[in-house]
């Protein structure tokens, strides 16, 4: 259909549930252009991580004293990281999750671009839509030439019918082809999830050899804790025992009983005790020590 440049008016006419499916498939665009690019490095970034441990232990295993047994976990370690190292490669070169995905992914933008073509196929309609309302306004204010009037109402009509038939055709493709974002997003999740899962199992697996020497490295950590706990109770038993001990003695010296409250309470009592008894000895009448 050839394009008519609006006569009168450069004011575009516009289908609103058109315009909201159209924004509606931009949004999936914009969630595929961020996820795309990381499902395709999210292989690598495991490889980052074998790559790592690998340097690490390799550089551990290069100046050790053999004759220690504690090399046997260095050795362990460095064994282990060759062996994730070859099961990450295994995954990655065979584990079709993600690139299967990916190819969905592909198809998916295609019917997304495919339907955007039909939208903006679909200004022609619009475009001849416009032209015809606006120039048979015109002539409607005129009041005049009614034959050439009723013959651009025909035309008016004819335009609107056509526009409305490509518009429902759209709203119809646009929401069949967008409904299909949920179970492609739910489909990468779980390709995601999958993947990593396949990656931590093979570092799992590849990590047994080490995996008693960390058991026994816990196993002393706990036991050396339990030991300064003990250790710690028993300094703080016998403090107490002496305090007590102290207190219960000084008690039987002044003739008061013993008290087990705060150590500012006991000082406290111990001030008191010493002030009482130094009253008693002032308030003796010398008189009375005489004739005594």
């Amino acid at each position: 259909m050839e394009r008519l440049s609006p006569v009168f008016s450069t004011n575009k006419s516009s289908n609103k549930e058109v315009e909201h499916w159209m924004n509606s498939l931009k949004e999936v665009e914009q969630v595929l252009d961020a996820v795309e690019p990381k499902l395709t490095s999210s292989g690598t970034k495991w490889r980052v991580v074998a790559q790592h441990i690998k340097d690490i232990c390799g550089d551990l295993n290069q100046i050790f004293n053999k004759e220690d047994p504690r090399y046997e976990v260095v050795q362990a370690g460095a064994s282990a990281a060759h062996d994730f190292d070859v099961r990450y490669l295994d995954i990655h070169k065979h584990g079709r999750e993600v690139s299967r995905l990916l190819e969905k992914m592909q198809k998916y933008r295609q019917e997304i671009e495919e339907i955007k073509k039909e939208y903006k196929e679909s200004d022609k309609y619009r475009e001849r839509y416009d032209h015809y309302k606006v120039k048979l306004d015109n002539l409607e204010k005129k009041n005049k030439d009614q034959e050439r009037i009723e013959r651009n109402q025909q035309k008016f009509k004819d335009a609107e019918a056509a526009y409305s038939s490509v518009c429902a055709d759209l709203i119809q493709k646009m929401e069949t082809i967008w409904k299909k974002h949920v179970s492609i997003f739910a489909e990468a999740a779980s390709a995601v999830w999958k993947t990593q899962l396949q990656y931590a199992k093979a570092l799992e697996a590849a990590a047994a050899p080490v995996i008693p020497y960390l058991q026994q490295e816990d196993e002393e950590e706990e036991q050396e804790q339990q030991q300064q706990h003990e250790q710690s109770q028993g300094a703080e038993n016998a403090s107490r025992a002496s305090y007590e001990k102290t207190e219960n003695r000084f008690a039987r010296n002044s003739g008061v009983a013993p008290s087990f409250g705060t150590a500012s309470e006991q000082r406290t009592e111990q001030s008191k005790n010493v002030v009482n008894s130094s009253k008693n000895v002032s308030e003796t009448s010398p008189t009375e020590n005489i004739e005594a």
